[in-house]
């Protein structure tokens, strides 16, 4: 099978009208319109009952040059919203009887959003007649975002130097929507198109609902800020009427350095006639948390993507339908994050795809579950075309089409379930590497090469069937794999689009073939075994996570914390945790077992030292814990010698998973106890002569130490330093030492000097 690629975007005009915000043809004359002022107030402004203007008969604005008035005079607008205003456009009709040539006046049209400053949006000063005439004028929303915004047609000059201004006909209006600021959490209808332009920022807060007329659009151009939530999204959708399609959100070409990254969360965007999302050379986007589905397109009814460095996770990617390529997403030319997404219930055309990757690097795509989708005809679920890097811990599961083409480039399939799919598993027409995957229960070949010019190399791999299950795959590149039944925990019960492999347990159970059994080459699971085949792995051991002193203690004792093994997610019944330290104990009634499993309740409950012998290694068992399904566990364990001078005496430790599905141990860690209370000082000391150069030195003997106020019972050995000096604040050190013992009490020998001072030291032993 051979693909040619095609991508086109196509942005569908706006069906909306334009939303008028003044329309003015002064037919109340001779009465000013309501909310119209004039500033300076003069009698130079009539309402008139003429047509020179050209405008609607009949009414029209005059300004007149009776009473002769020197300066600059405006008729002002009532004031108007402009905060969600964008394209806006003024359209008036105006003619002028000049009295002489030879004077100087302008005439013309301003806004202001405080009244008192103005802004010229268009101004004639040709100090000529004109004939009645139709005069547009566009102008910047940069010029409103105000709620009290006015417009003023100004007279600047003498009034003497006209007959008459005529003006009727007046109307602003604008065709698209401004998207700034925050908005309120309420149902918002957008006219025309909602354009959020470079350097700005719209925030969407939980619960805003965004209805979108037909055929318009949400062009991001600056920064699109949704802050949906669990319980709470934001919904883009149509105008809620039958065929009111919208044409989703499009983000091209915005600029990094003058915009932060449009992030968008818990959204539902739904029903558009084109992609929901377009995305076009800007890789500042995150797409976390969203519905995107029933969009109809040519290419990429969910996402339409192009040279585009995006993060797409935690989202749901159903029911959309494209006439070409990527039903639910196409992405091309890019090197995407697109992770733990579910992409299901999609429709291909006849000899499409559901997914389509093309010129891609393959590395951020992992951990989706592309389910469920159908096709008009011989589609395939996934399309990888001239793509690198490897697609890996994918689930690609009863479609009904073929599992996965792959076509072009070099790249890899790795740690994926390709399963249950209708036709092929894997077709492939490029230099590809399968790897650590479980390719099994598609009702073609599980693995379908189409080419000989480049290699194919299938390797740790669980393949139904085995080789005889592939077809053209040489066997000089078909190594390590193996035939067994994966047993998955809950996996659907036939192939294609009608059974529900959102909802089934793709995990593998405990004694899967598929454990430890992965490339060795490749990086070990979290618990420290060897890599596993499929899409989960398993962390069956518990992992310890730290073994550190028990502080304020008289030491040996060590916090113990490790990680859950992932069997203990749910309660099982007499399930444990035991707790063993590497050596032999050092009891001559320790009772020895060469099977973990011996260590039964009935067996601890005799309070007898036991010891596991474990090959060429014994460990001693010190103590359990219930597996109740916590996240970690946390216990005090004893050490046999404390931190001391003459080392760190670490002592290795070992936690067991021990249930009814099987034992499995924690990798071995390390740790070293510290007695941190030191001794009293001794206490009443006497001194007592035993002859003329001996004496006998005698005190209490040290039986608790100090910390911060409180008194413990000192569980080490004390030894008792002595040292002597000529003067009473002589110094402790090598040259005044003496000698050490254990025992409150010494003999000095040959003592001559006429005066001596003792200094006695208390020291833990450790």
């Amino acid at each position: 099978m051979k693909y040619a690629f095609l991508l086109f975007f196509f942005l569908s005009a706006t069906l909306c009208a334009a939303v008028n915000l003044i329309e003015e043809n002064f037919s109340a004359y001779p009465a000013f319109p309501a909310g119209w002022t004039k500033s300076p107030d003069v009698a130079n402004w009539l309402v008139v009952s003429g047509n020179d203007a050209g405008g609607a008969a009949p009414g029209e604005l005059q300004l007149g040059w009776t009473p002769a008035n020197t300066g600059t005079f405006r008729f002002i607008s009532p004031l108007f919203d402009t905060r969600q205003v964008h394209n806006m456009s003024l359209s008036f009709r105006h003619a002028l009887s000049d009295f002489s040539t030879t004077n100087t006046f302008k005439i013309g049209v301003q806004i202001s959003t405080d009244g008192a400053t103005w802004t010229t949006l268009w101004a004639d000063s040709s100090s000529v007649s004109i004939p009645a005439t139709l005069v547009n004028v566009p102008f910047s929303f940069e010029l409103g975002k105000s709620a009290t915004t006015r417009i003023a047609f100004f007279f600047q000059g003498d009034t003497n130097d006209i007959n008459d201004w005529w003006l009727d006909d007046i109307l602003l209006s604008y065709e698209n929507t401004l998207g700034y600021g925050t908005w309120p959490s309420t149902t918002i209808g957008v006219y025309g198109n909602l354009i959020i332009p470079g350097g700005y920022t719209l925030t969407l807060e939980a619960g805003t609902d965004i209805i979108m007329y037909p055929g318009a659009y949400v062009d991001v151009d600056g920064r699109l800020l949704v802050n949906g939530t669990q319980d709470n999204y934001v919904h883009f959708r149509q105008f809620s009427m039958p065929g009111m399609t919208w044409n989703g959100i499009v983000i091209f070409n915005v600029n990094p350095i003058s915009n932060d990254s449009t992030l968008i969360n818990y959204a539902s965007i739904e029903d558009c006639i084109e992609s929901a999302f377009t995305i076009y050379n800007t890789d500042k986007v995150r797409i976390s948390s969203c519905h995107i589905r029933d969009n109809t397109a040519a290419n990429g009814a969910g996402m339409n993507i192009y040279n585009s460095d995006l993060i797409v996770e935690n989202c749901t990617i159903s029911n959309n339908m494209a006439t070409n390529y990527g039903s639910a997403i196409s992405i091309n030319n890019s090197s995407p994050v697109f992770r733990n997404n579910t992409i299901n219930n999609n429709t291909a055309a006849v000899s499409y795809n559901i997914v389509c990757l093309n010129n891609c690097n393959l590395d951020g795509f992992t951990k989706n579950l592309i389910v469920n989708n159908t096709s008009a005809g011989s589609g395939t679920a996934v399309l990888l075309g001239s793509c690198t890097g490897a697609f890996h811990n994918n689930v690609i599961a009863n479609n009904n089409m073929s599992g996965m083409y792959s076509s072009g480039g070099a790249m890899a399939v790795a740690n994926c379930d390709i399963i249950n799919n209708i036709s092929d598993g894997i077709t492939n027409d490029s230099n590809l590497l399968v790897i650590n995957s479980i390719i099994w229960g598609n009702t073609g070949y599980q693995i379908n090469n189409e080419t000989t010019s480049t290699p194919l190399s299938v390797r740790y791999s669980c393949i139904q069937n085995g080789y005889s299950g592939t077809h053209n795959v040489s066997s000089y590149y078909y190594s390590n794999n193996f035939a067994t039944d994966p047993l998955f925990i809950n996996p659907t019960t036939g192939t294609g689009s009608g059974f529900n492999a959102v909802t089934a347990d793709w995990r593998l159970q405990p004694h899967s073939p598929c454990i430890d059994t992965g490339d060795p080459g490749y990086p070990l699971n979290q618990d420290g075994s060897r890599a596993d085949v499929g899409a989960y792995y398993r962390t069956l051991k518990p992992v310890i996570t730290r073994a550190v002193d028990v502080a304020f203690d008289q030491g040996h004792q060590l916090a113990l914390r490790w990680n859950r093994s992932d069997i203990d997610e749910t309660f099982v019944y007499g399930a444990a945790y035991l707790v063993y330290r590497l050596g032999a104990a050092r009891s001559e009634t320790a009772m020895y077992v060469t099977d973990p499993a011996q260590i039964n309740p009935e067996l601890i409950a005799q309070n007898q030292t036991i010891c596991w012998v474990d090959g060429t290694r014994t460990w001693t068992y010190l103590t359990q814990q219930p597996a109740v399904t916590f996240t970690d566990y946390e216990c005090v364990v004893s050490t046999i010698q404390d931190s001391s001078s003459t080392g760190t005496h670490a002592e290795t430790y070992m936690v067991m998973y021990y249930g009814p599905a099987g034992v499995w141990q924690s990798d071995s860690h390390t740790g070293y106890s510290v007695d941190n209370i030191p001794p009293y000082a001794p206490t009443r000391v006497a001194i007592s002569h035993t002859s003329d150069d001996n004496l006998n030195l005698n005190w209490d003997d040290v039986t608790e130490g100090g910390l911060n106020g409180n008194s413990y019972p000192e569980t080490n050995l004390i030894t008792y330093k002595i040292y002597a000096g000529e003067m009473p604040d002589f110094t402790v050190g090598t040259a005044s030492y003496i000698l050490s013992t254990t025992n409150p009490m010494a003999v000095l020998n040959n003592q001559t000097a006429a005066h001596k001072f003792f200094k006695i030291i208390a020291t833990d032993s450790e």
